[in-house]
Parts: C-alpha cells; sequence; structure tokens
C-alpha cells in the first residue's frame, strides 16, 4: 500500500493537534462502487473519539480532506469506539 507512510504521518499529527496519547489502530481499506475504485474507508478505533473528531467535526473533516487530498481518492472516516480496560 503506497499510501501508509502518508497516513501514518497524518495520524501522528492528527492526535498531537487533539491532545490524544492513548494508542489508535486505524485500518485504511477500498470500497469498490459501481463507477470506479475511488472511494477508501479510514476505520479509526479508540477510546475517545470526540478529540480527534473536534467540535463539530471541524477536526475530522480537516483530516479527511488532508487525506484525500494526499491519496487523490475519496475518503470517509468511522470512528470505533473502544472500551479501555484497566
Amino acid at each position: 500500500m503506497w499510501y501508509c507512510t502518508v497516513i501514518k504521518d497524518l495520524m501522528k499529527q492528527w492526535k498531537d493537534e487533539a491532545g490524544v496519547r492513548a494508542i489508535i489502530l486505524y485500518n485504511m481499506k477500498q470500497e469498490k462502487n459501481e463507477y470506479d475504485d475511488s472511494e477508501y474507508t479510514l476505520e479509526i478505533c479508540t477510546n475517545r473519539p470526540g478529540p480527534l473528531i473536534g467540535m463539530m467535526g471541524t477536526r475530522v473533516d480537516k483530516y479527511r480532506d488532508l487525506i484525500s487530498e494526499k491519496i487523490k481518492h475519496r475518503v470517509f472516516v468511522k470512528f470505533i469506539e473502544t472500551v479501555e480496560i484497566v
């Protein structure tokens, strides 16, 4: 996957901006549609999605657009909230 380094760098920047210190797992997968193969879904697993989403979704919109611009494909972001086990 050629976009791994791009995603890794942007996820680090996103985490730093949001002030999140917890481990975040993410996966990028290509979605098939009837017209072309230009859609991707970025799944982010975290126990605190709020800081990554930002107020009124501004932070997630910003990084979704940055990722889309870098990889030249439409990107959807899906958050999977995990439970922190102590």
